[in-house]
């Protein structure tokens, strides 16, 4: 799937977690940070995505051991990634926020032609019917574009009291 599919994604969990919880503003804002960048990351293993040509040395060995959607496209790597931010004291929810991100981005990725290996090393391959980058999946994206759209407007107030709540103290 293209990046935009996973950030829309992420996007519409966003829009629909963040106005059921009562966390301060400032976290709101830094929960879509990490949602997005979770979803961003699991490409970081081929210099072609977005993220592998910001990061293009550090993708280009990640592609060479590991392949694309090896160990960065699978459950144990997001597991033992939020097991050692536990052990570092990362708040909980900021590591809620970067799984969810990163596990969205497996879960739009299964239903690709290519597929993945969620258990990598184990060989197990599940793939869908849909081309990358194809009518299906830019049909998936509109509908995401949509569903966002809607959300946007249902949740407008929340949205612009979490804006002035992060701007007020610099004003």
């Amino acid at each position: 799937m293209l990046f935009r599919t996973h950030l829309f994604l992420v996007l519409i969990i966003f829009l629909y977690y963040i106005p059921q919880t009562h966390m301060g503003q400032i976290y709101k804002l830094i929960f879509l940070v990490l949602i997005i960048l979770g979803a961003k990351l699991p490409d970081i293993d081929t210099t072609r995505s977005k993220i592998g040509r910001q990061t293009r040395p550090v993708s280009t060995i990640i592609n060479m051991f590991f392949g694309h959607r090896g160990l960065f496209h699978s459950i144990f790597f997001i597991m033992a990634l939020s097991i050692i931010l536990l052990l570092l004291h990362v708040p909980g929810l900021f590591i809620v926020a970067f799984a969810v991100g990163y596990i969205s981005h497996l879960f739009l990725d299964i239903f690709s032609k290519r597929g993945l290996r969620p258990f990598w090393p184990i060989k197990l391959k599940i793939r869908g019917p849909i081309k990358t980058g194809g009518y299906i999946e830019n049909a998936i994206f509109l509908f995401f574009i949509l569903i966002v759209v809607i959300l946007f407007i249902k949740n407008l107030s929340h949205l612009g009291e979490m804006v002035i709540g992060v701007l007020k103290p610099i004003f």
